[in-house]
């Protein structure tokens, strides 16, 4: 409409020009021929007509809009464009790649006849990386996260890096700096080994970025720090030659963390420049810095300018606090959002961003949920220079791979002869130390076999959308007691005798008292479960790649970004649960059904599991984990590079693959 009238007022001004030249030309007394002249007069009659329309023509005008803002305006308004939309038709195109392009089989993308959200307009609204769950609609809010989730990991794959020219030209959008030198030999390495999404190496530059307010002796001067603290070991390359050494005690699992990391770089040690990497043998963090000195450190390499490395930071007990932004909501109170478990249906709420739920500093309310938090204010030290096998997005450790315990394949226990629908979890209570000193009984392990073996009350429970039929969720919602759930659907539980407790204070035999252990059960027995639960121990969850494996569908609930989750898709791959669990019961009505016979959504289960499967097999291969390792080590080698500033990649088309 606006540019209707700009237009109109542009061709207006052109008429005036024109009728002034005519009237100017006439005065002369030049003469001019007809066939001009009447080129004039009917240009002067058609602006006239556009700027002062009669009535008829305004009628004509008034049609036209109405029409334009049927067809355009309103779908417009009402559609919300590709990033969003649960509606706009046709799915994100895929990239031709060389890369392998893991999609579910069966998937169905928006705009497919058979999409269940294709028709549906309303959403649940996306407040900080979680839906908050609107009881008015009539979309169940698992439809809504999984179809966004689909098509913004489409996206993601189509835009991917297919030659070094374009992963280089990415590298620098992303990041304002070149890549480090012997990035086309990572590059070659990749495509030689079907490395997917070669542009998805955020966590890396998120980890070392703190690192360039350090002068690179500086820098080397921690890392011989880090090499001589105790229970740490040292990788060391120089020309190519990898070497070790340790300060820790002699130990199976220690010797065993070393051995997969020297594993990890055997394939490429010799395409590295000189660098030394200290591991702590712990799988927890070590490094907490405070927000004040990452601001610090922001401000000096904003400044293009290196920290006085004779200012060190001393070591002070502030907590976790201390670690985040004043404005960020563990600082403000009124922001915190803590939920009880059987929180109310206008209170209810999913993820629909992993990677956001993972701020402590943002949700305050997982310290007390999880071991790794609750209890505990350590202490903010300087910046250190050691690599860690996890950490939390607080924590300023280097994030290393763990290659424990992955394996290349399992036997696929087809969907239909999965024939145990229950939810199923085994393990030790691991987590947290265990003491009448310490709130061991809100953390995560604890928690979650506890809604297994002795959850009481009333919970209410989301319908699965066979139940739905045209309510809203609030009307369709039922309150079930808890003792009814567990029932239908939970077999967790731990095994073996308690650890990590205190025996003296009676902690030890609380815990085998009212968490009585059960019987193990062997990886091909538990495959024969549809649904399986991976939650943190200690630290990460080793096991979470041969469940992504066994072709079950993966409930994950965790605290702990890994080196994959910039290469993963929540509710594509799996399905992420928040630490508290008020969404488990939910999201396992969804696809099992509810307490009252109305099945879920088992196609939709089945996809979602082998989307998961198909990515481990594609994702989590060692190749792919040295891939990461490459890369995070040539970055590296560049930070603590005596000539930094000139170990920078330059661009040759001879070196494509």
């Amino acid at each position: 409409m606006a540019e209707h009238y700009r237009r109109i007022h542009k061709y207006g001004a052109a008429h005036s020009l024109a009728g002034r030249s005519l009237a100017l030309v006439e005065e002369a007394g030049l003469e001019e021929d007809d066939e001009k002249h009447e080129r004039l007069r009917q240009r002067r009659r058609i602006f006239r007509m556009l700027a002062f329309p009669s009535t008829r023509v305004r009628i004509l005008y008034a049609c036209v809009m109405l029409a334009a803002l049927y067809v355009y305006i309103i779908p417009t308004i009402f559609h919300q464009s590709d990033a969003s939309s649960l509606g706009a038709a046709g799915a994100s195109p895929k990239a031709k790649t060389a890369f392998p392009s893991p999609n579910a089989p069966g998937v169905v993308h928006r705009g497919h006849p058979d999409d269940p959200l294709a028709a549906q307009l309303p959403r649940h609204p996306i407040v900080n990386g979680r839906l908050e769950v609107d009881p008015d609609l009539t979309v169940h809010p698992i439809h809504q996260l999984i179809h966004d989730a689909r098509d913004e990991w489409d996206r993601k794959l189509a835009k991917q890096s297919t030659t070094l020219k374009a992963a280089d030209a990415e590298y620098r959008r992303r990041y304002k700096r070149a890549p480090p030198v012997g990035f086309d030999k990572w590059w070659r390495y990749v495509v030689e080994n079907n490395v997917p999404m070669p542009d998805e190496y955020d966590q890396i530059n998120n980890d070392l970025a703190p690192f360039w307010a350090l002068r690179p002796t500086d820098l080397r001067d921690r890392i011989s720090q880090a090499s001589v603290a105790s229970d740490s070991y040292t990788l060391r390359i120089k020309r190519g030659l990898l070497r070790t050494f340790q300060t820790y005690n002699p130990s199976p699992l220690y010797e065993g963390r070393r051995d997969g990391q020297v594993d990890l770089i055997a394939p490429i040690a010799k395409y590295l420049p000189d660098m030394v990497a200290v591991y702590t043998v712990h799988d927890t963090p070590q490094t907490l810095i405070s927000w004040e000195h990452r601001q610090d450190i922001w401000e000096h390499i904003a400044d293009g300018e290196f920290l006085d490395d004779n200012d060190k930071v001393e070591a002070t007990h502030h907590g976790w606090a201390s670690a985040c932004s004043f404005k960020s909501a563990i600082n403000q109170p009124s922001k915190q959002h803590i939920q009880p478990v059987d929180s109310k249906i206008g209170a209810k709420s999913f993820i629909a961003n992993h990677w956001a739920n993972m701020d402590v500093c943002e949700n305050p309310d997982l310290i007390p949920l999880h071991g790794m938090l609750a209890g505990k204010d350590d202490y903010v030290t300087d910046l250190g220079a050691t690599f860690a096998l996890s950490k939390t997005r607080l924590h300023a450790d280097v994030l290393g791979v763990p290659p424990e315990r992955v394996i290349e394949d399992v036997a696929l226990i087809p969907w239909e002869d999965k024939t145990t629908e229950r939810l199923f979890w085994r393990g030790r209570n691991t987590g947290a130390y265990h003491s009448t000193s310490t709130p061991w009984k809100g953390t995560h392990r604890i928690r979650l076999v506890g809604m297994g073996a002795n959850y009481t009350g009333v919970t209410t429970v989301l319908a699965p959308p066979d139940a739905m039929q045209g309510k809203n969720v609030r009307d369709a919602a039922t309150a079930t007691a808890s003792s009814d759930l567990t029932a239908r659907y939970m077999d967790m539980g731990f095994v073996n005798i308690p650890l990590q407790c205190d025996e003296d204070d009676g902690t030890c035999e609380e815990i085998a008292n009212t968490y009585p252990s059960v019987e193990y059960v062997q990886s091909e027995d538990s495959d024969r479960y549809k649904y399986v639960v991976d939650i943190d121990g200690n630290a990460w969850s080793a096991r979470f790649q041969r469940l992504m494996m066994s072709g079950s569908l993966v409930f994950k609930s965790t605290i702990i970004p890994e080196w994959w989750t910039d290469r993963i898709q929540p509710w594509v791959h799996y399905v992420p649960i928040k630490v508290d669990y008020s969404d488990l019961y939910d999201a396992v009505a969804f696809f099992n059904g509810d307490t009252e016979g109305n099945p879920g959504e088992d196609d939709l289960a089945q996809e979602i599991a082998m989307a998961g499967r198909k990515w481990s097999k594609q994702f989590y291969r060692n190749q792919d984990m040295t891939a990461y390792t490459f890369r995070l080590y040539l970055e590296w080698a560049r930070l603590q590079s005596p000539t930094r500033s000139m170990a920078n990649f330059v661009y040759s088309e001879s070196m494509e693959v």
